[in-house]
């Protein structure tokens, strides 16, 4: 392809399709990112391919969608500005790893998918979605006991290094420029400044960009 235009696009789709044998009378759905020429309502690709076949219906793709659930729910300001921390102090031991123990590192992450990621299977589909949007619901139920347990957890490791504590920031009368909660220690403090509206924002955006695809679901059409 040279073009990236929502027809250049419709029109490699639709050929690839006739490629490899498959009819577009088949076609009852379709997934791509947030991009205009992907998901434009008047010339892009979903939208073009929609005038041809009526039943394709359109559905942002899941795992761009879940992956902006959790980079919104990261900017809550004391996560953003950790994850911004921890991004330096990997940067700064990188800088400092010869390229050989550089790949070395490289090739032990790749390998270890069950805590780093996916390499092969990194989609998303809606019923992985659905079963992350119960454990945190039911999480949120029992949060108190949750948090109380890894504030203990931290607190621990905490007293093992030398000079660091657990401690909450100076409250004031007025403040603008990060959360002001009044509370008289720091496990409620951060328990509400920054676990529940965490635990609260990834709920409510998953409602919101996952809800409706289960009655959307079942407006699909059997190909019988």
């Amino acid at each position: 392809m040279t073009l990236t235009t929502g027809l250049a696009i419709k029109d490699a789709i639709l050929l690839k399709l006739k490629e490899v044998g498959l009819s577009s009378d088949n076609l009852k759905g379709q997934g791509y990112g947030g991009g205009a020429n992907m998901s434009g309502k008047h010339i892009g690709a979903q939208s073009l391919i929609l005038n041809e076949q009526p039943l394709a219906f359109y559905t942002y793709c899941f795992s761009h969608s879940f992956n902006l659930c959790l980079s919104k729910a990261c900017n809550v300001f004391s996560i953003k500005n950790m994850i911004g921390i921890l991004s330096t102090i990997a940067a700064s031991f990188l800088l400092h790893l010869r390229k050989t123990r550089a790949d070395e590192l490289k090739s032990v992450i790749l390998a270890d998918n069950d805590i780093f990621f996916y390499k092969t299977n990194n989609k998303i589909i809606l019923s992985d979605v659905m079963v992350i949007h119960g454990t945190l619901k039911k999480l949120r139920k029992v949060a108190n006991e949750h948090f109380k347990q890894m504030f203990k957890d931290v607190s621990d490791v905490a007293n093992l290094v030398k000079y660091v504590e657990v401690c909450m920031p100076r409250i004031c009368g007025r403040q603008i420029h990060r959360v002001n909660i009044n509370s008289k220690d720091s496990e409620t403090y951060f328990k509400i400044s920054i676990f529940l509206p965490f635990i609260d924002f990834i709920i409510q955006d998953l409602d919101i960009r996952f809800g409706g695809f289960n009655q959307l679901l079942s407006y699909i059409m059997p190909l019988q």
